[in-house]
């Protein structure tokens, strides 16, 4: 399914701005957001994990509607996703962006292990149209993430902000239900790996 090009669309206002930009691109922010309770193995498994439209909206129950992943061509799940996501922010209709995300990991001064995260919003060429980078790093009460926003340079500010609000939110909503989530789905996991290595099989409720 493709987009209609909306001006009044996520999806239209960043192709409109690419355009008006000439796809030149820049840096429009750099934010911090510390998330409480969420270690960076819970977060990396969220990335690995969200595999349904269901928990996508658990993420953001007003912006998020629906969602479905490609197989990347290396098969490599843990590392790299495409992306088909339906969604709507601030006071622009809902689009559904090919985003493609990758974990990239780099070793610090300290040579300690360190992760970000690229997602890249894509127009039918593959030009980038939108690109956030997200450090992520564990902190003693959680986990502190640093976005860095590269947007095409004429994009509306009302634009920018309504993003970065957007992604607050999703933060907000990844500490409310996160833990617990993540927990349940480990003794889960956990479960089947036993079973599929004992051959015995346990009656649950999924």
């Amino acid at each position: 399914m493709r987009n209609t090009i909306e001006k009044t669309s996520v999806f239209g206002v960043l192709v409109n701005s690419y355009r008006l930009s000439k796809g030149k691109m820049r840096e429009v922010a750099v934010e911090k957001d510390a998330l409480p309770a969420i270690t960076l193995e819970m977060y990396l498994w969220w990335f690995r994990n969200i595999t349904t439209s269901f928990r996508y909206r658990m993420w953001h129950p007003n912006d998020h509607i629906s969602f479905s992943r490609e197989i990347p061509l290396n098969g490599d799940f843990d590392n790299e996703q495409n992306v088909l996501a339906e969604l709507k922010f601030g006071n622009y209709n809902p689009s559904i962006l090919h985003i493609s995300k990758k974990v990239i990991k780099s070793i610090s001064k300290e040579n300690t292990l360190r992760y970000s995260i690229n997602s890249s919003i894509l127009d039918s060429n593959l030009n980038d149209l939108a690109c956030i980078n997200s450090k992520l790093r564990e902190i003693k009460t959680g986990l502190e993430i640093e976005f860095k926003f590269i947007l095409p340079s004429d994009t509306p500010i009302n634009f920018i902000n309504s993003m970065k609000k957007h992604i607050r939110e999703e933060n907000t909503h990844l500490v409310e239900f996160l833990p617990t989530f993540y927990k349940e789905n480990i003794k889960r996991e956990e479960l089947f790996k036993f079973e599929k290595i004992t051959g015995k099989y346990f009656i649950r409720e999924l």
